[in-house]
Order: structure tokens, then C-alpha cells, then sequence
């Protein structure tokens, strides 16, 4: 075992949960009743945009921790190497989703009270 496999293998779970939990943010502003008096839901799903947006920057710098160890500067001890090939499709993996996920909430927080009006508005011409 690589002397950073086990720190290693807990930062991409929190990664992996981290990016569980902003696909919920969104979903759980649309279904939860819970939101202030007087406020519509667009501007509520477009707010759950930025705290989507903002949890993957912080998940975006507990990656970067990991690219340190995955991708050293100097010597490396014995193992590495399987480490590396066990954890870098892993890492990969979160990186592009967390890169999707920042991308999907700055349209959230951008747009998204004006995709739940298109929305709306599509479904009472159609009905």
C-alpha cells in the first residue's frame, strides 16, 4: 500500500459525495415547500444554482489536493505506480463531473428563474 493511499481514497469519497449532494441542491429546491413567504419558485431554483456553484469550487480545491499526490514533483516511493494507475480514472472522473456540475449551476444561478417561466409558459400555450 502507497504511503497516501488511504487519504487519497477518503478525499475522492468526499469528492464523489460532495458532487451526490449539489445534484440534490437543485432538485430539493423544486420539491421542498419550504421557502420564504412571497418568493417564487424560479428565484428559489436560481438560488440553489449558486450554493451548487460554490460547493463545487470547494470541491474543485479538494481535487487539486489529490492532483498533488497523483502527480508529484520529485521522487516517489515504491508503489506509486499501481497507485496511480488505481486512482487517476477516479480522479479524472471527478474532475470532468465537478467541471460539469460548476457549468450546470452558473446556468442555474444565471437562468434559472427564467428556464422554470419558458417552462411554464411552454406548458399553458400547450394545454
Amino acid at each position: 500500500m502507497y504511503v497516501e493511499e488511504a487519504n487519497t481514497k477518503k478525499n475522492l469519497w468526499i469528492c464523489f459525495l460532495g458532487a451526490i449532494a449539489v445534484i440534490t441542491i437543485p432538485v430539493l429546491a423544486l420539491s421542498v415547500p419550504v421557502r420564504p413567504v412571497g418568493e417564487e419558485i424560479g428565484v428559489w431554483f436560481q438560488r440553489s444554482g449558486s450554493i451548487m456553484t460554490v460547493l463545487c469550487l470547494v470541491l474543485e480545491l479538494k481535487l487539486f489536493s489529490i492532483h498533488g499526490v497523483l502527480f508529484p514533483s520529485g521522487y516517489v516511493s515504491v508503489g506509486f505506480d499501481e497507485f496511480k494507475e488505481k486512482y487517476l480514472p477516479f480522479y479524472k472522473a471527478l474532475s470532468v463531473s465537478i467541471l460539469i456540475l460548476t457549468a450546470v449551476g452558473t446556468i442555474i444561478w444565471g437562468y434559472g428563474d427564467l428556464m422554470l417561466t419558458y417552462n411554464n409558459a411552454m406548458h399553458a400555450t400547450s394545454a
